[in-house]
């Protein structure tokens, strides 16, 4: 559309972006870069700090973003896809082009930022970037190392006819293509050791042919000497050929002659015209109009002279129909303050009855706020009241004192009355676990002390019983039992089992014997222990008396810790009562504070403190509107002051009518005074417009005289007598100027027909001759050439005889047609040679032309790139070409050698591809195009140091003319730059 948005500064027209703010583009979120002018800027900045990035969003912007989604640089830390460039145009107008990557057909917003209307066609945005494509941009404009590197960007911007348009400065010729033409003509003639070309084949023939005629002897002299006649007669016909040629030639002189013998007349004739106009000055174009102009000036200036005439004469007849009253004109230097005072006067009307309103309402204020207050509140109290900070504060601070002691006196009885509640539950569990204590068979520690001792004496005993031995221990009776059937079921399994598995019922019945032997055995022994103490029994009652004394125990430890809870929350009642009665106490010294403090103020004892603020607002709202009212009824007695001076100075004009009030008599004298005032204006504009028609008149009469000068002036100096004579000068002067276009345009026409050089040959000869002479010679040519032909023609005859005789003289066939295929080979191989001889001529001059087109003729592209390559490796290479046979680019260093641009270092293929770009972009806008922002990404990174300081100062000086954005990680290259006056700033 942006190209480039892309600026165009005022003095020099370039495109000057200004502004980048990126909202989302790859790393960059609502990203801002300000302050960018014309001339070097260099972007410095870490390692994937963006620069590349940015280098993208300057060239999508400005462009256009790329179909495939993956290169459009998506926002990778939010943000809406895109941004916008901010530059100004060469009128100094700021503009704003916005684009997104969402859509890359949707064309770019551009914004005028001084009246932010918006444009969305491509038309507009083409005009700003005056035309520029995306291919020139981004592979001349915008670039980095890859593009750099390549030569191919080059070729798909479109700019290759601008490097390798090598002319000749001839319409049509095209050296390459005349050469090819020539060489493929010349190796259809012949190449040495060739089989298949021309010459070659005619010189194979020629040997075949001589090979066979050797053979044949017979009538071979005799056949030559034919021949040789045969050559003398040809030799006559040649001759004759050649006077015939001569005849053609006069004939078509004469019969030139006889076709522009007219023309010779014209021409005779318009020298006899001329020289009736031998003294004859002609008037130069420029003089005719001056005097035509003149003429109508004149002509003007004397209708101009006559209408102002007749306005003079009307502007009389205005002036003296003008009439005034002196009277009234005595107040018209009043007429102003009139004006002026007559809308004052009825706005202070106004504001004098808006005053009023305003008094009486803020009367009625005032009273309501007063009745607001209560009793004990008057007017003067509230006007003389000034203590407001004093009241204000000290109501505050007793509000806040009493709201805490209240607060905290009934915290306090509320504790209060929790303890007398926690006080009374413990009580009750006392008297519970009391109750509970009594009813067991412990009751008193007595009872706890006799209880002990019998519970270690029942130990005792139980430590007794278990210590006896084992066979004494009697199995209970269940258990006995229980084996019993567990021995039966064992030997019953045993005999169903026997058949099928055997041993399993051994086993089962050795199992049922040893069982049955072991109860039997307990059985005997428990009969002989029935007189000893059961173990069970006296271990439950050893359980039994240890719980009865764990539970008194527990009871007797509960009622003892729930008395001196009891008595801990007695204490702490005390106290919180007394810190109560201080409390209420302290309150009370707070209120009798108070009252005093009011009393001294001269206060209501009904004021409380949190009413001390809300009676400050009113006391204030109260002396507020009495304020009011006071500078309203100020200012309504200054109103009426005024009213009634202006209502005085109104009776001294004039007098006012029956029931017309001051307002209608002040507009009735202000109309008057208009009325009278224009009359005096009409008057004075009459009377300056005579004076300004008078004034004109003269001027007008002034220029007729000087009109009127100038013209017999023009029409003394050629001899023009008067006015009136040179219509008829103008006359004459067109049958000169007819007679001199007659004698050209019939020399022009001679010349064509005979050629310029010899004009005058055929002008005298035309004179000597005349029609009738010119039609006897061309007869007498004619006659002749008639004669010669039939001579010629006798000749050839003799020619064919003796050919005849020839074939006579050989007996063969086809020896005869040996000898003349022989002939007829030998003048083919001659023409041949000729030819192979023109063109290899012709092929040494195009090459000898094709070397010096290409040392001389290089275009303008490949000379300022030449300058500017020489300069940044210090005259190392001193020159470039454009080779004319493959377009190639040809590099000559010191002594004349030669090197393409791929046998060139990486490094110094680059500076030479770099200064290429520098120079195309200045032959582009040599050639009309708005300078575009040029943007590179870190292009001299891989220049040594020398030349990297070197190019640093050709791109400087470079962008002395257009706006160089350079982005770069390398702080060396800043440096370079910034000390050749680049301006340097970091991207973060």
């Amino acid at each position: 559309m942006l190209l480039w948005l892309l600026c165009w500064n005022k003095k020099t027209g370039e495109m000057i972006i200004k502004e980048l703010h990126i909202d989302g583009f790859g790393i960059f979120h609502d990203h801002r870069i300000t302050g960018l002018n014309s001339g070097m800027e260099v972007l410095y900045g870490a390692n994937e700090a963006g620069k590349s990035t940015l280098l993208d969003f300057i060239r999508m912007t400005l462009m256009g973003y790329p179909r495939p989604n993956d290169q459009r640089r998506p926002p990778l830390k939010g943000g809406n896809h895109g941004g916008s460039i901010f530059f100004e145009d060469k009128t100094g107008k700021t503009w704003e082009i916005r684009r997104t990557g969402t859509n890359h057909n949707a064309p770019p917003t551009l914004i005028d930022q001084t009246t932010l209307e918006e444009f969305r066609d491509q038309v507009q945005f083409d005009k700003v970037v005056s035309n520029a494509n995306s291919e020139i941009f981004e592979n001349i404009y915008a670039i980095g190392l890859s593009e750099l590197f390549q030569m191919g960007s080059i070729d798909k911007s479109g700019m290759k006819d601008r490097i390798y348009s090598l002319g000749t400065g001839v319409v049509g010729l095209d050296l390459r293509a005349l050469e090819s033409e020539l060489t493929k003509k010349s190796r259809d003639l012949y190449i040495p050791r060739g089989s298949t070309q021309r010459i070659s084949n005619l010189v194979s023939d020629l040997n075949e042919l001589e090979g066979k005629l050797h053979h044949m002897d017979a009538g071979v002299e005799r056949y030559d000497q034919i021949l040789h006649k045969v050559g003398d007669f040809r030799e006559k016909s040649e001759e004759v050929s050649n006077e015939i040629q001569c005849i053609d030639k006069e004939l078509e002189q004469l019969k030139a002659r006889s076709d522009i013998y007219q023309n010779f007349v014209d021409l005779e004739d318009a020298r006899k015209k001329l020289a009736e106009y031998v003294d004859f000055q002609e008037m130069h174009d420029e003089d005719v109009e001056n005097i035509r102009s003149i003429q109508q000036r004149l002509d003007d200036r004397k209708k101009q002279l006559s209408e102002s005439q007749k306005q003079l004469d009307e502007l009389r007849d205005r002036l003296d129909k003008v009439k005034t009253d002196e009277n009234l004109l005595e107040f018209l230097p009043k007429k102003g303050w009139l004006e002026r005072a007559i809308p004052e006067y009825e706005s202070r009307m106004t504001q004098s009855q808006r005053e009023q309103e305003q008094i009486s309402r803020l009367k009625e204020e005032r009273d309501s706020l007063l009745s607001r207050l209560g009793k004990g509140y008057s007017s003067d109290l509230l006007a003389q009241f000034n203590q407001f900070d004093g009241l204000r504060n000290k109501g505050e601070e007793v509000y806040k004192k009493l709201e805490s002691l209240d607060r905290s006196i009934a915290l306090k009885k509320e504790r209060l009355e929790d303890r007398n509640r926690a006080v009374r539950e413990i009580q009750t569990a006392v008297e519970q676990f009391e109750h509970q204590r009594d009813s067991g068979n412990i009751a008193t520690e007595q009872d706890a002390v006799t209880g002990r001792k019998k519970w270690a004496e029942l130990e005792v005993k139980f430590n007794e019983l278990i210590s006896a031995p084992t066979s004494q221990v009697d199995l209970p009776t269940w258990l006995h039992f229980g084996a019993l059937v567990v021995a039966i079921i064992a030997a019953v399994g045993a005999v169903l089992l026997w058949e099928t598995y055997m041993w399993f019922g051994i086993i089962g019945l050795l199992g049922a014997v040893v069982i049955s032997v072991l109860i039997l055995s307990s059985w005997r022994s428990g009969g002989k222990r029935n007189d000893k103490p059961d173990a069970i029994e006296l271990q439950a009652k050893i359980k039994e008396l240890e719980a009865q004394l764990n539970s008194y125990e527990k009871i007797r430890d509960a009622i003892e810790e729930k008395v001196r809870e009891r008595d801990r929350l007695v204490s702490l009642k005390r106290e919180e009562e007394d810190q109560v009665a201080q409390e209420e106490k302290s309150r009370e010294e707070l209120e009798r504070d108070w009252f005093e403090f009011i009393t001294e103020l001269g206060l209501p004892a009904g004021l409380r403190p949190s009413a001390a603020g809300d009676f400050c607002e009113r006391a204030k709202n109260f002396q507020d509107l009495e304020r009011k009212q006071k500078t309203a009824e100020l200012a309504r007695g200054e109103l009426q002051k005024k009213m009634e001076g202006f209502e005085q100075e109104i009776r001294k004009m004039i007098l006012a009518g029956d029931g017309e009030s001051i307002t209608e008599a002040a507009s009735r004298l202000s109309n008057q005074l208009e009325e009278q005032e224009k009359k005096k204006n009409e008057k004075s504009s009459l009377g300056e417009r005579l004076e300004r028609e008078n004034h004109d008149m003269e001027t007008l009469e002034k220029e007729i005289d000087r009109l009127e000068g100038e013209g017999d002036a023009l029409y003394g100096k050629y001899g023009i007598g008067s006015a009136e004579e040179f219509p008829e000068f103008l006359k004459k002067q067109t049958e000169y100027r007819e007679a001199v276009d007659q004698k050209n345009e019939a020399r022009r026409l001679i010349e064509s027909r005979c050629g310029k050089n010899r004009f005058d040959g055929v002008v005298h000869d035309l004179r000597g001759l005349d029609p009738p002479e010119i039609n006897r010679r061309i007869s007498e040519l004619e006659e002749r050439k008639k004669e010669l032909d039939r001579d010629r023609e006798g000749i050839n005859q003799s020619i064919g005889k003796l050919s005849e005789d020839a074939k006579k003289l050989i007996d063969s066939e086809e020896q005869a047609g040996l000898l003349e295929e022989r002939e007829v080979k030998r003048a083919a191989l001659a023409d041949a040679y000729r030819e192979w001889m023109s063109v290899r001529l012709a092929e040494r001059v195009i090459s000898h032309c094709k070397l010096k087109y290409q040392e001389t003729r290089q275009p303008a592209v490949i000379r300022r790139t030449a300058e500017i390559f020489s300069a940044i490796t210090s005259g190392r290479y001193g020159n470039i070409q454009v080779s004319v046979d493959d377009e190639a680019l040809i590099v000559f260093g010191k002594g004349g050698s030669r090197k393409s641009v791929f046998e060139l270092s990486r490094g110094t293929r680059e500076q030479l591809l770099l200064s290429l770009r520098m120079g195309l972009i200045d032959q582009y806008e040599a050639s009309g195009a708005e300078p575009l922002p040029v943007v590179l990404d870190d292009v001299l990174v891989n220049f040594d140091k020398k030349r990297a300081s070197e190019t640093a100062r050709q791109l400087t000086s470079f962008a002395q003319k257009r706006q160089v954005l350079l982005f770069t990680c390398h702080k060396y290259i800043a440096e370079l730059l910034e000390a050749e006056g680049a301006r340097v700033r970091t991207v973060d």
